[in-house]
């Protein structure tokens, strides 16, 4: 079986958000399956155009350019690319594109009529007008989009809610495969002290609840609720720390961020911080708050694998899923009662920290998603 996986984010940079982590950790475990697997993908100005062996994987990279257009549009355009996808594409069993409106979708739709290779979508939650560009995504769509869309032989959701969504844009129900996020597990968990983590970040308070957001830095990611919901979290435990992790999005403003007393306040922007220091903070926090989010977050995966409970919003996905191991608020509003409910519960966080990690082994280990992947192909091309 022959996989090119095009995508327009590859590896772990947090800016890349989880597309990158994903379609790095499915493109090595289908290698490892016996498919022959190849990633095509932009990079930055700081890397170079050309194609290397990664695991296994045949990743082929072209330096990203004309930025002021990709800002307008939303897009990451690697111009070198443009001729080089046909010969890429050729001969694929399968093209499985990641992200629908990626400039990489854009050029496919120029070649689709001279491939033979089956199309497969994984929108990872951005089909969906909501949630900023509208307009952009309007003029994609009716360019290139609706013809990549109708030549779709599989979709892959990320979850049943996602599934729904790509259905009300007049997707048949029937070409939609529910297929999870992914994480490499076991993790090991980290040996460290809150003490050390403290001395280490200049923190204070380790006698009081820690709280972690992780993920990029942007007000559709509901930051602004996160910090008005701290405010009311403090009210009941005075001390208690909101720890914050990934890199700030030039076009917000986070006032509270900003202010150079912010750590008076118990918040804690920590930046963009290495792997291992990432999961030290998720060991040690009493809980992974995401006010908002779409598809399926990976960092919702790496608290689980940790132990680390997760708070959340409702209506965004994933109450079918993780409805047993993730704290689901009824609104925005109720989102700092949740929390300080799960503060005051120390047996339910300790049920919550060993049921989770089992939770991710049997359900969203990596060999086994790509395993579902893996069939599905083979059922496509078995079809014809």
């Amino acid at each position: 079986m022959k996989v090119l996986h095009l995508t327009p984010y590859f590896g772990t940079q947090p800016m890349f958000g989880g597309i990158g982590r994903f379609v790095s950790r499915l493109s090595t475990a289908q290698r490892k399956l016996g498919c022959e697997v190849t990633v095509m993908a932009p990079a930055s100005r700081d890397d170079h155009d050309g194609g290397e062996l990664a695991n296994g994987v045949h990743l082929v990279t072209f330096t990203t350019g004309l930025d002021r257009l990709g800002r307008l549009m939303n897009l990451r355009i690697a111009p070198k690319s443009f001729w080089a996808l046909r010969t890429v594409a050729s001969g694929q069993d399968v093209i499985h594109v990641h992200g629908t409106r990626t400039f990489q979708s854009a050029v496919l739709t120029v070649f689709l009529r001279s491939l033979d290779s089956l199309v497969v979508l994984q929108p990872h939650g951005t089909f969906p007008y909501p949630g900023g560009k509208v307009r952009s995504k309007l003029i994609f769509d009716s360019v290139f989009g609706n013809k990549l869309y109708a030549s779709a032989k599989s979709w892959i959701a990320l979850t049943y809610h996602e599934s729904r969504e790509i259905q009300k844009r007049g997707v048949d129900a029937s070409k939609i495969r529910v297929i999870p996020n992914c994480i490499d597990a076991p993790l090991v968990i980290p040996d460290i002290s809150k003490e050390e983590f403290a001395r280490r970040f200049d923190l204070s308070h380790i006698e009081a609840p820690w709280l972690l957001y992780l993920g990029r830095l942007h007000e559709t990611k509901g930051l602004g609720t996160l910090l008005d919901t701290f405010r009311r979290v403090r009210s009941e435990f005075a001390n208690a720390q909101l720890l914050i992790i990934g890199p700030k999005d030039e076009s917000s403003v986070i006032p509270d961020l900003d202010h150079s007393h912010s750590s008076q306040i118990g918040v804690h922007w920590l930046g963009t911080v290495s792997e291992s220091d990432k999961f030290d903070a998720l060991k040690l926090v009493e809980a992974l708050v995401t006010p908002s989010f779409y598809g399926f977050p990976t960092t919702f995966l790496e608290a689980m694998a940790i132990g680390t409970p997760v708070v959340t919003c409702s209506g965004y996905g994933l109450e079918q899923e993780l409805k047993d191991v993730v704290t689901f608020a009824d609104s925005p509003e109720s989102l700092g009662s949740a929390i300080t409910s799960l503060l005051s519960d120390p047996e339910r966080i300790t049920r919550i920290r060993l049921q989770s990690r089992d939770f991710v082994m049997t359900r969203f280990e990596t060999r086994l998603v790509a395993e579902m992947h893996v069939s599905l192909y083979h059922s496509l091309v078995t079809a014809g």
